[in-house]
């Protein structure tokens, strides 16, 4: 065991509430990483528009959103850019629930 506050390195969350909002004017575009498609994500959406990613994809959203607000637009190369593609991105930390309230 370490000794409390000795440890320094940034925490970086593991998992993420992607929640599907209103596209509007003036919001940040981002480049939706691989692995998991948005295609795959908005498939996989609760009825509320709720979706966690974690792991791999996680960590690329982070990267990919770090320089901007937690409200985007996201698209995939290679893929048409087209509306309802608008999330706004939440920390889970552990232990939290993802979209089950």
């Amino acid at each position: 065991m370490t000794t409390a506050g000795s440890d320094r390195r940034p925490w970086l969350p593991e998992r993420l509430r992607m929640m599907l909002t209103s596209d509007g004017k003036n919001i940040p575009d981002h480049t939706w990483p691989a692995p998991v498609t948005l295609q795959t994500l908005k498939a996989g959406m609760s009825a509320g528009g709720c979706a966690v990613v974690k792991g791999e994809t996680a960590a690329n959203v982070v990267g990919e959103s770090a320089r901007s607000p937690v409200l985007g637009v996201w698209t995939e190369p290679g893929h048409q850019t087209m509306s309802g593609n608008t999330f706004v991105i939440g920390v889970l930390i552990p232990g939290q629930s993802g979209c089950d309230g």
